[in-house]
């Protein structure tokens, strides 16, 4: 949309720099047919500001200002066509996304996913998204403290590696989940990848059933990512054939799963098309 990401805070800026273009992008969104609208606050963590020798308080109303305009929107929405819709307060991990073995240790972890995660339910969100979770430890301490912040729903989302059966640290998918549903998880997600790996993911969750009630979902990437040694991505596009579209009748039908939509190179157009399948 022509808003130039920043390299350390990506996206975070936005919500002060170009305040109508994050809205009419949420808009956007919402007309498509999304329900659940993810608010601006990826990158909007005191943690990272503070690592970098910027204010955390800056970070603080980031965060409530990505949360109000996102909650403006969905409500004026509501007021126009009688159909609601939900904010979710977006919580990265701590370092980078690619690189777990960066994820710092419990304590540290607890305190600053603590306090990002206060400011997001103080600020009104509907669900406390964690995302593209990939350490067992990280995804825990995210869903214990959203808990106890009094979190309504809390949403744990995935990033597996290429067997489907592994976080990028090489913990075991289903142990994670099973962790993290005992921390306060009400649904389990994977993000972040292409949909065949999605497809392996959700598979592999289905030994949960029996044990536990939990919403299962995926939110997939439009193009197929592949790390090298550093972490670094490189992207391949998957073309149509590549959509999520192709994939949710069969994830709904086969592995019960109630929550879709997109992540990195996805559109409204996306969203569109899967709103009409279903």
């Amino acid at each position: 949309r022509g808003f130039k990401l920043d390299p350390i805070f990506w996206s975070a800026l936005a919500a002060k720099q170009a305040p109508e273009l994050l809205a009419t992008i949420h808009l956007d969104y919402l007309t498509a047919g999304a329900r659940l609208i993810t608010a601006n606050t990826f990158r909007t963590h005191p943690y990272l500001f503070r690592k970098h020798g910027v204010d955390p308080t800056i970070a603080r109303d980031l965060t409530f200002l990505s949360v109000d305009i996102c909650r403006q929107v969905c409500d004026l929405f509501w007021k126009e066509n009688q159909e609601r819709a939900w904010v979710a307060g977006s919580v990265a991990p701590l370092e980078d996304c690619y690189r777990p073995d960066l994820a710092p240790g419990e304590r540290i972890l607890a305190r600053e996913h603590g306090e990002h995660i206060k400011t997001l339910v103080g600020s009104g969100c509907d669900v406390i998204l964690a995302e593209t979770m990939g350490t067992v430890r990280e995804a825990v301490a995210v869903t214990h403290t959203a808990q106890v912040a009094g979190a309504a729903q809390i949403f744990t989302s995935f990033i597996i590696d290429a067997s489907g059966k592994r976080l990028l640290s090489g913990e075991d998918l289903v142990q994670a989940a099973e962790s993290v549903l005992d921390a306060g998880a009400h649904a389990i997600l994977i993000n972040c990848v292409e949909p065949t790996l999605a497809g392996l993911g959700l598979a592999e969750l289905q030994s949960l059933r029996a044990k536990y009630r939990f919403r299962l979902g995926a939110y997939t990437n439009a193009s197929k990512m592949t790390l090298d040694v550093k972490g670094a991505p490189t992207w391949q596009s998957l073309g149509p054939s590549g959509s999520v579209v192709n994939f949710a009748g069969e994830w709904i039908e086969r592995f019960g799963v109630s929550i879709l939509g997109g992540c990195c190179g996805t559109t409204p157009k996306d969203i569109e098309a899967l709103v009409e399948l279903l």
